[in-house]
């Protein structure tokens, strides 16, 4: 993944919140965090309130941005750890983005189906699970058949 891939994706995750204005500055919502392909994540921010560079609101790009809590201890991420000893549970100041970039690309690349693709997923699955149904139905009434019931006190 590139530099420009990370600021994008940040700039289109950012795109989906809405500000919050408080006085007299617009303050977002921490965005989604970012899954990798192969299960890594991790929270990737950066805002007035965030430590980044440059240090404000609504930018299109960064240099550096604030990296939180992922779910795997990372050896690139660890000399900018706020709490060394809680590496999956600090966050990070100011790392730079092509250090996030190499991270995520490391892991897989972003993962992230669309709304459009669960909703496939998920009538593909209802469709599977109600042939396996019918299939089901059939066999059982295909053994009730084939199987004549055996009068009662006889034993085989």
């Amino acid at each position: 993944m590139k530099v420009r891939h990370v600021c994008a994706l940040f700039k289109e995750r950012r795109s989906e919140l809405q500000p919050v204005h408080v006085a007299g500055e617009d303050y977002y919502p921490p965005i989604r965090r970012i899954y990798c392909a192969d299960g890594f994540s991790l929270s990737v921010q950066a805002s007035a309130m965030h430590y980044c560079t440059p240090r404000e609101t609504g930018l299109d790009e960064y240099t550096a941005v604030e990296v939180g809590f992922p779910n795997r201890r990372i050896k690139l991420l660890r000399e900018y750890a706020e709490d060394p000893k809680d590496l999956t549970g600090t966050v990070y100041a100011r790392v730079p983005v092509k250090i996030v970039a190499r991270i995520i690309s490391k892991h897989g690349g972003v993962i992230e189906p669309s709304p459009l693709a669960i909703k496939r997923v998920m009538r593909s699955a209802k469709r599977r699970q109600e042939e396996a149904h019918k299939h089901l139905q059939a066999l059982l009434a295909r053994m009730k058949e084939a199987k004549p019931a055996q009068p009662e006190g006889d034993t085989p």
